[in-house]
């Protein structure tokens, strides 16, 4: 199958109109089960000429090497007109605002439902800074597909608790 990332927010989010290729972002037919707390759950691909594709924009190649960990963006993260991660921590961002955290989540699956439960899930908690490129979020060393659910919490909540 192919790379889908989802997004869980508190917050309905403004659907946005971007140049094919971009990424871009619907509301979701199915809730993965580590988004089933979220009232709102959002289906993140390409935008093609009529509707969002896969996520594969948003996957990086990783494998290791002596020198350590090599990365290398999906060709369709590299012809997007604006860096697919840039778009998807200001979308993060906006999500943030009013929420305390925001979901995300990434499976194999081309974005079709499928018998999942939260177990299934490698559960991380990241901040919206993690959202870069060379983190390698959606990738598994052995050209795999990750499994995994994110909590993001705006960067101003770590400082305090950390304060």
């Amino acid at each position: 199958m192919c790379l889908a990332v989802y997004l869980g927010s508190h917050i309905a989010l403004q659907t946005w109109e971007v140049a094919e290729g971009e990424l871009n972002f619907r509301p979701s037919s199915w809730t993965p089960a580590p988004l089933s707390d979220y009232p709102y759950v959002y289906y993140l691909g390409r935008q093609g000429q009529a509707d969002i594709e896969c996520s594969c924009l948003l996957y990086e190649h990783i494998w290791f090497d002596k020198d350590g960990p090599r990365f290398q963006p999906d060709e369709l993260m590299d012809a997007a007109p604006t860096d697919p991660l840039e778009r998807l921590r200001s979308l993060v961002q906006t999500a943030l605002r009013d929420s305390p955290q925001v979901g995300l989540v990434c499976d194999g699956e081309g974005g079709v439902e499928w018998d999942d439960a939260a177990s299934d899930y490698e559960r991380r908690h990241i901040r919206l800074s993690d959202i870069r490129r060379n983190a390698a979020l959606f990738s598994n060393d052995d050209y795999d597909w990750a499994t995994r659910a994110y909590e993001i919490v705006s960067e101003t909540d770590v400082q305090e608790a950390d304060a």
